[in-house]
């Protein structure tokens, strides 16, 4: 190409040491052109686009960012499930917007299990009113639901007492339950997970090189919150904007 562009071997040199030093000069003045159009739009910060310039990363509110850590950012609201959850849990769960869920030991205590897919949970609650329609055909519903409204009641309005079956199989000693992750290839059983010291700097690195969409905050195999991509996006945004307009 660049041969193309002079003609002659003898400008290819210059030619070249001007466009490198015409990039670095730019890059040390400003961001780029895209960036540039996000900034203007007031659009989103797009993690992996290089949306800071050199003099914004030697403002005080980058430098303030910098040392902030995982549980500045954090939600401590997150889709979760344990072993002892109802169909009446999960069903609500299920009315929520997420992709996947955190396994958890019980409701206090939090330790992590793993995480589930949306998909493999909504199969589960087939399955289960699947084998609740299977037994009331047989007699054994009869007395849950004597009429058709009430098994209207018993299969659309989940009993609150009957624990899920698929997530019951986890309530196990700690070998078994080694084991069985290891079998579910539909179960992540080590989820991204980061400290709640975790700089957001750092955090940040991750997002961009490893592509996760969210991580989870533990402390000593406790969660403590969970932090996803958007979420981490919206929080340098608005620290930027409040920076701008203090």
């Amino acid at each position: 190409m660049m041969l193309e562009l002079t003609g002659s071997t003898l400008n290819v040199l210059p030619l070249g040491l001007t466009c490198i030093i015409s990039y670095f000069i730019s890059k040390h003045l400003t961001a780029d052109i895209f960036s540039e159009v996000i900034k203007l739009k007031e659009m989103p910060i797009v993690l992996g686009l290089r949306e800071l310039s050199s003099a914004e990363l030697r403002s005080a509110w980058y430098q303030e960012l910098q040392s902030m850590e995982a549980q500045k950012v954090m939600s401590d609201k997150y889709p979760k499930v344990h072993p002892n959850s109802t169909v009446a849990e999960v069903h609500d769960l299920l009315q929520q917007h997420w992709t996947s869920c955190a396994l958890v030991s019980d409701a206090q205590k939090d330790t992590l299990y793993g995480v589930i897919p949306r998909a493999v949970l909504i199969d589960a609650m087939l399955h289960s009113s699947r084998v609740r329609l299977e037994h009331y055909w047989q007699g054994e519903g009869a007395s849950c639901a004597s009429s058709t409204s009430g098994l209207q009641t018993s299969f659309h309005d989940p009993d609150s007492s009957l624990c899920l079956q698929y997530l019951k199989q986890f309530n196990t000693s700690l070998r078994n339950r080694a084991l069985l992750l290891s079998k579910l290839i539909e179960v992540d059983p080590s989820p991204f997970q980061v400290g709640l010291t975790c700089p957001v700097w750092r955090l940040k690195a991750y997002f961009q090189i490893l592509g996760v969409g969210g991580a989870y905050v533990v402390q000593e195999g406790a969660i403590c919150g969970y932090i996803s991509k958007a979420r981490l996006i919206g929080f340098i945004y608005e620290s930027r904007n409040r920076s701008c307009n203090s």
